[in-house]
């Protein structure tokens, strides 16, 4: 698999590594959400935080060692249209990197959210909520098994 998923330059040290500087992990915040909601960033803050032992490091450690699944193979295997969706300023994830995966794509579409990094559930809720709700509605009326 020739796919690139993250960007360069993308530091992720606060998705994979355990005390990490509290200035780090505002600097992850940023990245991945662009709401400058107080409320949002106190909630990704409490749930990043919630995170105990040493769960981070040994997520590093499995992928590392290539303890993960293909998820391009498994989305071969699906027999329904995948949706994907990136945010349009999305600043860790390369959202070209499935551009030329064979995948069955919803719409033959990868969806790319204005306005949103990468948890574009909270940078556009709306436009997220209705992509979702018409993949859904399509999902399990028209391509109902």
């Amino acid at each position: 698999m020739g796919w690139i998923m993250m960007l360069p330059g993308a530091d992720l040290s606060a998705v994979f590594a355990e005390n990490i500087p509290e200035e780090a992990v505002l600097q992850y915040a940023s990245a991945v959400s662009l709401s400058e909601n107080k409320d949002d960033l106190d909630c990704f803050l409490k749930d990043y935080h919630s995170v105990q032992g040493t769960f981070r490091s040994s997520l590093f450690a499995n992928i590392a060692m290539g303890n993960y699944s293909d998820q391009v193979a498994i989305n071969q295997q699906v027999k329904y249209p995948v949706c994907i969706v990136f945010g349009e300023d999305e600043k860790l994830v390369n959202t070209h990197y499935l551009d030329d995966a064979p995948i069955n794509l919803w719409n033959n579409t990868i969806y790319k959210i204005p306005l949103a990094s990468h948890l574009l559930n909270i940078d556009a809720p709306e436009a997220f909520n209705e992509l979702i709700a018409a993949y859904a509605k399509d999902i399990f009326t028209t391509n109902a098994a």
